[in-house]
């Protein structure tokens, strides 16, 4: 039950994280493919957490950040 709980705390957390990388995309204008490159991530892997369908690790957000 602790985990389904600790779920819906970073949940949030996530969401804002996901909602600043789009912002900042679009302020420096860098697509997708291009911020893929820079982390060094697949394009596919990118695409489904900036959608929302897939949470990122901390690793991967650490690259994107």
């Amino acid at each position: 039950m602790a985990a389904a709980g600790n779920k819906d705390i970073q949940r949030p957390i996530v969401d804002e994280f996901i909602t600043q990388v789009a912002l900042e995309m679009a302020r420096q204008k860098i697509s997708q493919s291009e911020l893929a490159r820079r982390a060094g991530c697949g394009r596919p892997y990118l695409h489904r957490v900036l959608s929302r369908e897939h949470c990122p690790t901390l690793e991967w957000a650490e690259k994107v950040a």
